[in-house]
């Protein structure tokens, strides 16, 4: 089973309007420049680089929202450490935590209870945690 190193993926529906917007784009600069099918064919090809950038955008805002994410996540792990928690039952209490603060859907919630699930199976806190990174990408 192929293990999903990227948490940052493009949404099926976000993956449609890059391509729509794109055909969008292209038809109608190809109709106004060349009044014709052939000159809107023609710039079909820029469609990669549109999609390419659109994607890339949408991702850099993802891990934005993530990093924002993550610090009220690690404030709320360092929260319970604080009040005394072990470090296991402190990423517990801070998923609890973090369900009062964003919906099911949010990255930092899935990521952190996947991280709980890693510990209940057996794994270190460290190492859920350098797993978190390699799938974020991102070494802090």
């Amino acid at each position: 089973m192929k293990r999903k190193t990227d948490i940052f993926q493009i949404p099926y529906i976000e993956s449609l309007k890059a391509v729509t917007f794109g055909i969008l784009l292209c038809s109608a600069c190809g109709w106004l420049f060349y009044k014709s099918a052939a000159g809107i064919l023609l710039l079909f090809p820029l469609l990669i680089p549109l999609y390419k950038r659109y994607t890339g955008k949408y991702r850099e805002k993802q891990r934005n929202r993530f990093s924002l994410e993550f610090r009220d996540g690690l404030s709320a792990f360092l929260a319970s450490l604080e009040a005394g928690y072990s470090a296991e039952n402190a990423l517990e209490e801070a998923c609890r935590d973090l369900s009062l603060i964003y919906d099911e859907k949010a990255l930092i919630r899935k990521e952190f209870n996947r991280m709980v699930r890693q510990i209940r199976a057996g794994s270190s806190i460290e190492n859920a945690f350098t797993e978190l990174s390699l799938r974020t990408k991102d070494e802090e």
